[in-house]
């Protein structure tokens, strides 16, 4: 297996975080990651795609708030065409439930299927507390996805279970090893 030929995209707050976490591993390969900035802990040759939704600001408490506007039409980045473009084995990595990390993966995947390319899809659910709508959302992505052969769905409050109750961070930092590990089957495989 040629590491240079596995190109892992992170998608999203998430996917863009687990970029760092891999790379912080040594796992040799091609990096990108589409989110809406740029993230310390990357490196630096890491190809960074930015995506902004659609949406609308507001200042509230001193603090930028978008309001992303759900029912926009997606209007994809040229550069992830190009990223897709080579005859790479891609790993995507995206938390599901917000509108990049859910909406953006379902048109790279798209797009991998039409190119016939050779890919993998490891996403997360989002944790109950974060809502409702954005558990909705995201149980909507995993019903679509869940006949690819290719596509690992884990679910953060299983942690508990696992583990019993834990502060954020500790439940966070648990979730990043486990997909690590999701990760690193695919990438040794794929």
């Amino acid at each position: 297996m040629n590491a240079y030929n596995i190109h892992v995209i992170g998608i999203g707050g998430l996917g863009s975080k687990m970029i760092a976490f891999i790379q912080q591993k040594g796992i040799k390969a091609k990096y990108s990651y589409i989110n809406d900035e740029t993230l310390s802990g990357i490196k630096p040759d890491t190809n960074f795609i930015e995506f902004i939704p659609k949406g609308e600001y507001i200042i509230k408490n001193g603090y930028k708030i978008r309001f992303t506007d759900w029912s926009a039409k997606i209007h994809l980045p040229e550069n992830v065409y190009n990223i897709l473009m080579p005859n790479d084995k891609y790993i995507i990595i995206a938390g599901l439930g917000g509108y990049t990390g859910t909406y953006i993966t379902e048109e790279v995947a798209k797009l991998l299927k039409i190119g016939n390319k050779t890919f993998s899809i490891i996403c997360s659910m989002p944790f109950n507390v974060e809502g409702q709508q954005r558990f909705k959302i995201a149980n909507e992505f995993r019903e679509k996805f869940s006949n690819y052969h290719n596509f690992i769905c884990f679910e953060h409050d299983k942690l508990v279970n696992r583990y019993g109750n834990m502060k954020l961070a500790e439940a966070l930092k648990k979730g990043n090893e486990e997909l690590f590990i999701l990760f690193n089957r695919q990438y040794s495989s794929i």
